[in-house]
C-alpha cells in the first residue's frame, strides 16, 4: 500500500493528475522523470487509469462521471488536471496496472 501515504487520508476524490503521478511511482518505475517527460507520462497514465475505473469532471458544483471517451478526449486536449478519481478506485486501478506489468 505504498500509494496510500501520498494521498490525503480524508480525500474521497483525488485529482487525476496527482493520482497518475502516484500510480506511476507505485507501478515499479524507479527512474525519476525529467521535467519535460512529466506531462506526457501523466497523460498516458491518466488514460490508463480512466480505462480501468470511473473518472469525474471537476468543472461543476458536483463531480460528474464521464464516459471513457469523454475522459480520454479531455486528457488529450487539456491534461488530467480538471478531472477526479475516487480514492478507492485509484487503489484498484494501481493494483490492476501492477498485475498487468
Amino acid at each position: 500500500m505504498g500509494i496510500m501515504h501520498k494521498l490525503p487520508p480524508y480525500a474521497e476524490f483525488v485529482q487525476l493528475s496527482e493520482a497518475a503521478a502516484a500510480a506511476y511511482q507505485a507501478v515499479d518505475h524507479p527512474r525519476r522523470l525529467r521535467s519535460y517527460e512529466v506531462p506526457d507520462r501523466r497523460r498516458e497514465v491518466s488514460i490508463a487509469i480512466a480505462s480501468l475505473v470511473p473518472v469525474y469532471s471537476n468543472d461543476a458544483e458536483e463531480p460528474r462521471r464521464l464516459t471513457f471517451a469523454e475522459a480520454e478526449e479531455r486528457i488529450r486536449r487539456h491534461g488530467p488536471e480538471s478531472l477526479l478519481v475516487h480514492r478507492i478506485d485509484l487503489l484498484r486501478a494501481v493494483e490492476q496496472l501492477k498485475a498487468a506489468g
